[in-house]
């Protein structure tokens, strides 16, 4: 569980429980976060105590006059506001309302529309960070540096819809009811409950899917009346943007994951694929001295939280390769 789960999130979970509501991964997330921290544990039981003495229910008529109420205090400022921060305005203009009925407003507007505003989380692991967490499903997600993840909380209608940027590993929880789909830029991915890598970073020419278990579904989002492509597990299937088309074939899972880990692992992979990911994720630029030597093959791992010389003394060592450094160029003879 991240401890940067959003405030929607928890309010949302927070509202679950103490209304008797939570289902059992609801509770699990509530829990990790109310451990996490001395300071989550008293926010929690200070909201819960004023609940428990709210002089009576909250229903829903309560929520719809306090809507009205908060209707009217920003109605004039609504159409200057961008979507992305209509709820906070709205819940800043609430913050006269008792505490259990925000708590309720809060769930209210997690499952309704406001004038068709749509409400969305992030998730985002920064550069040189993984992230991971638990979506209100139950999905456990991983996201890898400079990736984002953008989703509805509360899942409505009849798919849990999520869209990647990035890099995400992810662990779905089954409901055959309500299929999992992740968008890209290009593929969308549909699955019931499965565990899955996808690779889809914007200023790549391919995207990548590698199924660990169970089963997906995959479709070119520019030819949606194409038939879906079936992977199984132990295959990656990679769509090219500039040939339009999808490879699919066996592969070792754990090369492509490892990452949640918090490592590159590489098998007999060539030197340029090798430094095209170090370059990524060191922000450094390579500069080789002839094209032949990016045909060089490695085998080895490198931990994220070795520094890029670490790397390049390990490449060193089992090549007959040399590096020097100058500032953020490395070249290598």
């Amino acid at each position: 569980m991240s401890q940067r789960m959003d405030d929607q999130h928890i309010e949302f979970l927070i509202t679950r429980k103490l209304s008797g509501e939570a289902k059992p991964e609801e509770q699990a997330q509530l829990e990790a976060w109310i451990c996490f921290s001395e300071q989550n544990r008293k926010n929690f039981e200070q909201i819960r105590r004023i609940w428990k003495n709210s002089k009576r229910p909250i229903s829903s008529q309560d929520v719809q006059r306090a809507l009205s109420n908060v209707k009217t205090t920003i109605q004039k400022e609504e159409r200057h506001i961008p979507k992305k921060r209509l709820l906070q305005r709205w819940m800043q203009a609430a913050a006269v309302i008792a505490m259990p009925l925000l708590l309720a407003l809060g769930w209210y507007l997690g499952n309704k529309s406001i004038h068709s505003v749509e409400l969305y989380s992030e998730l985002i692991a920064p550069e040189g960070q993984v992230a991971e967490s638990i979506l209100a499903d139950g999905t456990h997600v991983w996201l890898n540096a400079g990736s984002s993840l953008r989703y509805d909380p509360s899942f409505q209608g009849n798919q849990r819809n999520v869209e990647l940027i990035g890099e995400g590993y992810f662990k779905v929880s089954k409901n055959p009811e309500k299929p999992f789909v992740l968008k890209t830029s290009k593929l969308q991915v549909k699955v019931l409950g499965t565990s899955f890598n996808v690779r889809a970073y914007p200023d790549e020419n391919h995207t990548e899917a590698v199924l660990e278990e169970g089963a997906i579904e995959m479709r070119l989002i520019d030819y949606p009346n194409q038939a879906p492509v079936k992977i199984k597990p132990g295959e990656s299937a990679v769509y090219n943007s500039e040939k339009r088309n999808i490879q699919i074939q066996e592969t070792d899972t754990y090369l492509h994951t490892a990452w949640r880990d918090r490592k590159f692992v590489f098998k007999d992979a060539d030197l340029k694929t090798i430094i095209y990911h170090l370059e990524r994720f060191y922000k450094v630029r390579f500069h080789l001295k002839n094209e032949a030597m990016g045909e060089t093959h490695f085998r080895g791992t490198f931990e994220y939280d070795q520094n890029i010389l670490d790397a390049l003394e390990a490449i060193e060592q089992t090549t007959s390769i040399r590096f020097r450094v100058e500032g953020r160029d490395i070249w290598m003879e």
